[in-house]
């Protein structure tokens, strides 16, 4: 996990990649009960902001939003957003280095 804390500015980061797709993860506003759960359910996982997540997974799309609370039975009360995976590492713009690094080390793991 590489977690970004932008009011503290410290990432941590701990355990190693287990797989090469990566799904974001939007949120139409932040969800306490979700973040739990990419917590929990995901090994791997960036958190940008309070909406926005990139996380490592085997499953699909649909495996994904349920397991991140925004789908199905177990959705989070009140939650709304998105999965969309990501297919190639084509990346660019100007943005916080954790999430480069994070990119970076996920790319070179998958070659």
């Amino acid at each position: 996990m590489l977690d970004f804390n932008p009011t503290e500015g410290t990432a941590f980061v701990a355990g190693g990649f287990v797989s090469t797709k990566v799904f974001a993860i939007v949120l139409q506003e932040a969800n306490t009960h979700v973040h739990l759960n990419i917590q929990e359910k995901f090994q791997d996982f960036y958190r940008y902001t309070d909406t926005f997540y990139l996380v490592l997974s085997d499953a699909l799309a649909d495996e994904v939003a349920q397991q991140a609370g925004i789908k199905g039975d177990g959705r989070v009360d009140n939650a709304s957003g998105f999965v969309i995976r990501l297919n190639k590492f084509s990346y660019a713009g100007h943005t916080l280095r954790t999430l480069w690094e994070w990119l970076e080390e996920l790319e070179q793991t998958s070659q």
